[in-house]
């Protein structure tokens, strides 16, 4: 009984482990809905959950701050991943961290450029002339 507590620790550990990992990946998908005729328009989707799906919508105009990072591990192990942190006025997500983020200074500057073009309009009306529209339907590929 001993040897079948002893084993089932850490086979119980591991699978904890996997589930976090599964979670981590496929639990969360970000999505840029963005409108070139109307900024307004332009909204920051965060879906989240395997089993129970949960979807949050953050206007652009509530991101205030934008942070990329990449650790270590993160560059030479992983492939060149990073995390990119959006600091918002958003009541759910205050810090809405995107991790583990392929080709995180693409998703940054895109987010960036969608941030300060909205701004440059005065934050109402207008047509977002000079965003490319590649960069932007190529960036949900990337979350």
């Amino acid at each position: 009984a001993i040897w079948c507590v002893c084993l089932a620790i850490p086979a119980l550990l591991w699978i904890w482990r996997a589930w976090t990992w599964i979670v981590a990946v496929y639990g969360v998908k970000f999505e840029i809905r963005c409108d070139a005729d109307n900024p307004k328009a332009t909204t920051i989707l965060v879906t989240r959950g395997i089993f129970n799906k949960k979807t949050d919508s953050m206007h652009i105009a509530q991101v205030k701050d934008i942070q990329s990072s990449q650790t270590f591990f993160q560059k030479y192990f992983q492939g060149g991943v990073g995390t990119i942190s959006l600091f918002t006025q958003d009541l759910t997500d205050g810090i809405l961290k995107m991790e583990n983020m392929e080709d995180p200074s693409r998703v940054f500057n895109a987010l960036d450029e969608l941030r300060r073009r909205y701004w440059a309009l005065g934050g109402f009306g207008g047509r977002m002339e000079g965003v490319e529209a590649d960069n932007i339907e190529g960036l949900s590929d990337a979350m």
